[in-house]
């Protein structure tokens, strides 16, 4: 049986870390936070300013104080761009507010999204290499922009990725996801972290 979203048990802080550049992390995000409120639990969302909205004097543990000084059960943490990209001027990214929190003794864990296609096993890949160089946990991997129509390519991404990851596959979106309606989307987060729907899901 695989390893489902709610056999999980989470830890207080969830980083939500995309393998690259524009592979979903705000869809993710917002699909997660449906996904644990409608289980019961309280989640508070915090995302870091990008370097171009950044002031000088905030750097990465101002980040973690955020997150740490919210009083919900979980807070999921947005990435944006890459693990490793800058979040403020000073140079810090998200892998350091995970360290940050860490060393603060909140419980943190991530979650990558991947897309499908060329190159995103290796991408996938070397930021699970960055994650266990930081000790950071990664939790499991979701999927973003599944394609309406698919093939023998898309599905061995989908098997090789939690392998590349050595973490469990925790959801698949499909395409165009974002773009449904509140109510809409809410309703259809259960089949998105659900296995048996994943190879057969259209929005």
């Amino acid at each position: 049986m695989p390893t489902t979203l709610e056999d999980l048990s989470l830890p207080r802080a969830v980083l939500v870390s995309g393998s690259g550049t524009h592979v979903g992390t705000s869809v993710v995000t917002a699909a997660l936070a449906a996904a644990l409120t409608a289980r019961g639990s309280d989640v508070g969302l915090v995302t870091p300013v990008r370097p171009d909205h950044a002031p000088a004097d905030a750097p990465v543990v101002t980040h973690a104080k955020r997150v740490a000084g919210l009083d919900t059960g979980l807070v999921l943490v947005e990435g944006a761009g890459g693990l490793l990209v800058r979040l403020d001027k000073r140079g810090g990214t998200l892998a350091d507010v995970g360290t940050a929190l860490r060393y603060m003794g909140v419980s943190t864990g991530v979650v990558v999204v991947a897309s499908t296609g060329p190159g995103a096993v290796n991408s996938l890949a070397l930021t699970a290499e960055a994650l266990a160089t930081r000790s950071l946990p990664l939790l499991g991997v979701i999927v973003a922009d599944w394609p309406h129509e698919f093939g023998p390519a898309e599905l061995a991404d989908l098997e090789e990725l939690p392998l590349a990851a050595r973490a469990p596959l925790l959801g698949v979106l499909p395409h165009g996801a974002g773009s449904l309606a509140p109510q809409e989307f809410t309703s259809r987060t259960p089949e998105w972290f659900s296995p048996v729907s994943w190879a057969t899901m259209q929005a």
